[in-house]
């Protein structure tokens, strides 16, 4: 589904800038 793969997409890099700021 595109829909599940627009807010995996968003979720990852949602991660990805929590990842950075908590110093990774």
């Amino acid at each position: 589904d595109l829909d599940m793969l627009a807010i995996a997409t968003k979720q990852y890099y949602q991660w990805q800038e929590v990842g950075v700021a908590g110093g990774r």
